[in-house]
């Protein structure tokens, strides 16, 4: 069996928003990154079908800031033209400012056991050799990586013997999105939201396997596919 290789980066970005799904009118941001957020950030570098990136560690280097402000935006949106002013509402954003993390990744099949021996091992280090390249010479496969939101575009380098200290900070923080379950290619199953309590301890968190929060939900009696 192949061991996935650990990429540490350094994510750095002046806003960041990682939405409580809970509150619809007004966007509110976790205090951390959720991990699907943190893999669409690595999606945006390099994506490949068949393969998922997980998120095995993340280390807060800057302290939780929070900025909000308020915003013209569109209820709806259509294909044909519209008078804007009948769609819009002012909303209100409470996002983080001047984040800095380090957060520890890798990357898997979603279905390893369709592939012959050997041919996993290549598939991975191949797409593994590609994220490191792109990541050292800046460069991205679709649109800029960011953090939350398409216009909080973010920093992603490897990480380094001189970066910061996590921050000196200690708390179990509420439940929160780990992951969004599909049953089919366009519709959701009933329990869509997969979810996780995080605990920072002294300023990291390390996230559970995906297949450990699959197995919690099972040993709850619910139905969720591999």
């Amino acid at each position: 069996m192949y061991s996935a290789r650990r990429f540490h980066l350094r994510v750095r970005g002046d806003f960041a928003c990682f939405t409580d799904s809970a509150l619809r009118a007004e966007r509110y941001s976790y205090d951390i990154p959720t991990p699907t957020a943190l893999r669409g950030m690595c999606e945006q570098i390099h994506w490949r079908e068949g393969l998922r990136w997980e998120t095995e560690k993340i280390e807060l280097l800057a302290p939780i800031q929070r900025y909000t402000f308020f915003a013209n935006e569109l209820k709806a949106f259509s294909n044909k033209p519209f008078d804007a002013s009948d769609r819009s509402t002012i909303r209100a954003s409470t996002v983080l400012i001047d984040v800095d993390y380090r957060v520890t990744v890798y990357l898997t099949l979603k279905n390893a056991h369709r592939y012959q021996e050997g041919e996993e091992t290549a598939i991975l280090r191949k797409s593994e050799d590609m994220f490191e390249r792109y990541v050292n010479k800046g460069k991205v496969e679709r649109d800029r990586p960011y953090l939350g939101l398409r216009e909080f575009v973010c920093d992603v380098q490897l990480a380094t013997d001189s970066d910061p200290k996590p921050i000196a900070w200690t708390q179990r923080l509420s439940r929160m999105p780990y992951d969004y379950l599909w049953e089919g290619p366009q519709s959701r199953i009933r329990n869509t939201v997969l979810e996780y309590t995080p605990y920072v301890d002294k300023g990291v968190v390390h996230v559970p396997a995906r297949d450990t929060v699959l197995n919690w939900y099972r040993d709850r009696g619910q139905h969720v596919p591999a």
